[in-house]
């Protein structure tokens, strides 16, 4: 598909059975999230987390997805089973980046 303008790029979220996030396995990504996935939460897709550390941590707690270790394509291939299993209302991104990471509500904190 190439490059998309981002406007057109919810569309494809919304049509979307799940998302990949994926690095390979490096200690140094263990300290990253990636700025995808809170957009994909809010969207309610269901996610493929194939980092380890935080991010991996975010979508366990908020229930956003299945996880799988990087660089293991059997580990991905069952975390799209359990996807396909369990629908995407399985998922609960939205309501957890919601209650979790609303900018207003950080904001708030911030100036508190």
């Amino acid at each position: 598909m190439g490059l998309l303008p981002k406007e057109k790029i919810p569309p494809l979220i919304f049509v979307s059975d799940a998302a990949l996030i994926y690095l390979k396995k490096n200690r140094l990504f263990t300290t990253v999230i990636p700025s995808k996935l809170f957009e994909l939460m809010a969207m309610n897709a269901p996610i493929i987390m194939g980092v380890e550390g935080e991010a991996r941590d975010i979508v366990l707690d908020a229930k956003a997805g299945e996880i799988m270790e990087p660089e293991n394509e059997h580990e991905l291939l069952l975390a799209i089973d359990r996807i396909k299993k369990n629908g995407r209302d399985h998922y609960q991104g939205r309501d957890y980046v919601t209650r979790k990471y609303n900018r207003d509500t950080l904001a708030g904190e911030m100036l508190e």
